[in-house]
């Protein structure tokens, strides 16, 4: 082979879809907490059906995974659309890529047993981690119960701390959910208000730095692949991925099974129907969010929701998965 056949042939070769994929960058960062809703990536990597480019971080609270997301330590983060919102409002570019579920009963306020109604919530102390999404649900509380925000003092209370604050009698009601909130319940605890009260408000996503969506395809469509691998273990192979999740997770089978009751996680079908632009069916909820973000100030401006999301990265049916 002379010389100009072998440069001919080493442009064939670059050309090839096996080059692109080696060209993809080496490592994929997600960051997520310990949350009913994102413990399919936790399975996913259980059953080894991650690849080991991707790794996954976990925090014990919002705030922390935030920082590092700022800081540029992580690529991808599971988070709530009012805290995708509230990044998006302070400059980091994010694209939901995957809806992971909508909270429809797991997130709860909880209030020691004097407390016997949301109307008695004045001058009370209401605990609640520092993040768009504990904004947002004092802001629902406040409205739902009549109050302004001067009636109560919210207390930082990281989610890692909430069973301590509540044991040591540092607030009155927490804003938490499970397996946090399970421990808080055995503990004289009761249920005030929770998310299926709140349609459409609390809402988790898969999302990525907008930049990183080409650069990353490949990774990024393995992730989401994984996430519904996991979606149908846990449909059709019930007991071992509930089993595999409490142990994950710390807590007993009982327990993930009625965390798992308060969520609804979309089908592959629903998501494509969430994602879809410009006309998707998570633009109106999001339009909602932001308003209340915006009119409790927690956001600057409206968002105009430019690639705010995208169904490109979702799998082309079950059958590929």
């Amino acid at each position: 082979m002379n010389r100009r056949q072998f440069i001919s042939s080493l442009v064939a070769l670059c050309s090839l879809p096996l080059f692109t994929r080696c060209s993809q960058p080496s490592s994929l960062k997600v960051g997520l907490i310990p949350w009913i809703g994102f413990e399919t990536l936790c399975l996913a990597n259980n059953l080894h059906w991650l690849p080991k480019e991707i790794e996954l971080i976990e925090f014990q609270s919002t705030e922390e995974k935030l920082t590092r997301l700022i800081s540029g330590e992580l690529d991808v983060v599971c988070i709530t659309v009012d805290d995708m919102l509230q990044a998006r409002d302070r400059g980091i570019a994010l694209t939901a890529i995957t809806v992971f579920d909508v909270s429809a009963g797991a997130d709860v306020v909880i209030a020691r047993e004097h407390i016997s109604s949301l109307n008695e919530l004045k001058d009370k102390r209401i605990g609640v981690e520092n993040s768009a999404l504990g904004s947002l649900m004092v802001a629902k509380l406040l409205t739902i119960s009549e109050l302004s925000p001067s009636d109560i003092s919210v207390i930082n209370c990281p989610l890692d701390k909430q069973k301590e604050y509540w044991l040591n009698d540092k607030v009155d009601v927490i804003i938490t959910y499970s397996p946090t909130s399970d421990t808080i319940l055995n503990e004289s605890g009761h249920v005030l208000l929770d998310s299926s009260q709140l349609p459409d408000t609390i809402i988790d996503v898969l999302a990525v730095k907008t930049e990183l969506l080409t650069s990353h395809e490949f990774l990024l469509k393995k992730l989401v692949q994984a996430h519904f691998q996991s979606v149908n273990h846990i449909r059709y192979n019930y007991d071992d991925a509930l089993y595999r999740i409490a142990d994950h997770q710390k807590i007993s089978f009982k327990k993930v099974k009625r965390a798992f009751s308060g969520i609804i996680q979309p089908s592959l079908e629903a998501n494509r129907e969430y994602l879809s632009s410009p006309n998707g069916r998570l633009i109106p909820a999001v339009r909602q969010i932001s308003k209340v973000l915006l009119d409790n100030k927690l956001i600057s401006k409206e968002d105009k929701l430019v690639n705010f999301m995208s169904s490109d990265y979702l799998p082309s049916d079950y059958e590929n998965l």
